[in-house]
């Protein structure tokens, strides 16, 4: 994991991150382990990482949509010029168009599950499972806590988080 990579001015990520940050990945888009660069006149943030020949941007680039299709284009010019494949992971469904005509080409990986916490319910016949399984889980006495490591730190959970983690990832032998 590449350390303080931060092309961007701290400011400009945070400020675009949060005008824009609207897909999931774009919390992970931020972090200080990718690339951050600039795009559209400065009006966008693109995220990535490059392993061996290729550039991954983390997510769609984060900018109003008038100036996507700048945005993505400058990340592909930035490729170009670096002799890279410029990938897109995660891309947005409604803007392939955009990328197709950029000369990219789509894969269909899997769909993301998004659900409108404020009208979510376990009530009815089709939640019956699930809720059978929250059942089950409360009487063990376990409950569910949001963990926010920005606010406050907690050395014992880090730990936990790092052991869980490290076992996953031995586990289907894959790299962090």
């Amino acid at each position: 994991i590449l350390r303080s990579r931060m092309e961007a001015p701290k400011a400009a990520i945070a400020r675009l991150f949060a005008r824009y940050g609207r897909h999931s990945l774009a919390a992970f888009a931020v972090q200080e382990d990718k690339h951050h660069l600039l795009v559209a006149g400065g009006e966008g943030l693109l995220s990535y990482a490059v392993r061996g020949s290729v550039a991954l941007a983390c997510g769609d680039p984060l900018v109003a949509e008038p100036r996507f299709e700048q945005a993505a284009e400058d990340f592909v010019q930035l490729c170009a010029r670096n002799s890279w494949t410029s990938c897109f992971y995660e891309a947005a469904e409604d803007r392939l168009e955009s990328y197709q005509r950029l000369g990219m080409r789509s894969l269909k990986i899997a769909e993301e599950a998004v659900l409108d916490l404020k009208e979510f319910s376990l009530s009815g016949n089709k939640r019956a499972n699930l809720r059978a399984m929250v059942n089950k889980v409360q009487k063990t006495g376990m409950q569910v806590k949001r963990y926010d490591r920005a606010r406050v730190q907690d050395p014992d959970v880090d730990e936990q988080l790092e052991q869980i983690s490290s076992e996953w990832l031995a586990e289907k032998r894959l790299g962090e």
